[in-house]
């Protein structure tokens, strides 16, 4: 199994190694992700995490610290990101949120809209998407042409 591992990795690799990545591709792929960032808001976010909702509670009353930085929605986690889409400025949860990593308490500490990043500042994050976006397409082009016994 393990030799199977390295030998599709060996093979993805290799087929990555061949792409050639135009900036067409590049200015493509900037215009897709802008379109769908044109009226994205970002959040300032700060939470705190406790281990009882006792102590979560608690810091609802004080709550100072935590700060995220900015973020977009689809960077937290959906049930956090609801309720902070929900916040006004410079308010606090009313009551703590159960996550799989503790009680959160959020404070929304401000939002604006998305500055969607230049074409020049974006063109590291554009090659990799597209090299990423290659790469399943191959995959799903040798998973199609597989025979399974």
């Amino acid at each position: 199994m393990q030799q199977n591992t390295l030998l599709v990795d060996r093979l993805i690799a290799q087929q990555v190694a061949k792409m050639t990545i135009s900036n067409d591709k590049l200015r493509a792929e900037y215009k897709r992700q802008s379109e769908l960032l044109a009226d994205a808001e970002q959040y300032q976010v700060s939470h705190i995490v406790t281990a009882t909702e006792a102590d979560a509670k608690s810091v609802i009353k004080a709550a100072k610290g935590g700060s995220l930085g900015w973020l977009l929605p689809n960077q937290i986690n959906p049930a956090l990101a609801n309720v902070i889409m929900n916040l006004n400025v410079g308010s606090i949860t009313s009551m703590p949120i159960a996550t799989p990593e503790g009680w959160q308490v959020i404070k929304l500490d401000d939002k604006r809209k998305f500055k969607v990043p230049s074409f020049e500042e974006s063109k590291q994050q554009l090659t990799n998407a597209v090299i990423a976006i290659e790469r399943a397409e191959f995959v799903q082009k040798l998973i199609e042409a597989a025979k399974v016994e």
